[in-house]
């Protein structure tokens, strides 16, 4: 059978290998996205939890025997280790943990226990 070709489209063969090429990226798009985790749920997260809880036990410690929160991490007595910052703020503190897998995460705990992460898949 012989192609008509209509100027300014697109053959049908043409049609056809773009929507296959959409359905494989659809495919791939949702096998990557199947390995997202929600914080609560990601073994990375909880370790960066784990780790941001016992940095704050730490820095309570320090607050209830000097009278205040601490000014920087060199005046607790803990490895923080790398992942972890930590920042005096206005009447309490914030510790941040940063973690990859999957994507860019970061994690915040303040004084209040209060858990909060975002990131970048």
């Amino acid at each position: 059978m012989p192609r008509v070709v209509v100027e300014g489209q697109p053959d049908e063969e043409v049609c056809e290998k773009l929507t296959r090429m959409r359905s494989l990226l659809c495919c791939f798009v949702a096998f990557a996205l199947s390995a997202c985790c929600s914080p609560e749920g990601c073994p990375e997260a909880t370790t960066c939890r784990e780790a941001q809880n016992r940095l704050a036990d730490a820095v309570e410690s320090h607050r209830l025997s000097d009278g205040g929160y601490p000014t920087s991490l060199a005046d607790v007595p803990i490895d923080a280790g790398k992942d972890l910052s930590y920042s005096a703020t206005d009447g309490g503190f914030e510790i941040e943990c940063t973690y990859t897998g999957p994507g860019f995460n970061r994690c915040t705990l303040d004084e209040k226990r209060l858990w909060s992460c975002y990131g970048y898949y």
